[in-house]
């Protein structure tokens, strides 16, 4: 659901919105989302990331991390996650990322991770979510839901 309001700031007029994207094919544990270049937002801020990851029986831990690439495909940002997050063979878990949140040990399935307040998108950046570890890549179910407020001059 989305839902658009129009603010007044610098003499400037600005249509936010919020949008959900999600990726939700499996047999992948690195994903990388495109902000688009069509003018359509001037920028994203990343609200919230959520993962749900289960992993094949190989042997090995996974770690995650966030990253921000910009349109050079240059590392931005590097946000790995605690271990809290961490994942082992033949295991499930959900993770939550949001700004303000502690990062918490998985309680009733689900770890909870900090994200910087402020992260910001712009056109022509990646955001990738991936195992640094690249333990199973092609074996491990990855999908994940990202939550962005896009931010544009309106006309």
């Amino acid at each position: 659901m989305a839902w658009t309001s129009t603010t007044k700031a610098k003499d400037r007029t600005l249509a936010e919105s919020i949008e959900v994207f999600s990726e939700e094919v499996v047999d992948d544990s690195d994903k990388t989302f495109a902000v688009a270049t069509d003018g359509s937002a001037a920028y994203y801020e990343v609200l919230g990331i959520r993962l749900e990851v289960v992993a094949d029986a190989t042997v090995g831990t996974r770690t995650w991390s966030v990253q921000v690439l910009d349109s050079a495909a240059d590392v931005v940002v590097d946000w790995p996650m605690s271990t809290g997050a961490d994942v082992t063979a033949s295991a499930s878990l959900n993770i939550e990322l949001s700004p303000g949140s502690i990062n918490l040990a998985a309680i009733g399935g689900t770890a909870r991770e900090f994200l910087p307040r402020g992260l910001m998108l712009r056109q022509g950046d990646s955001l990738r979510v991936f195992d640094r570890a690249a333990i199973a890549a092609a074996g491990d179910d990855m999908i994940v839901h990202l939550r962005l407020r896009g931010v544009s001059p309106s006309t």
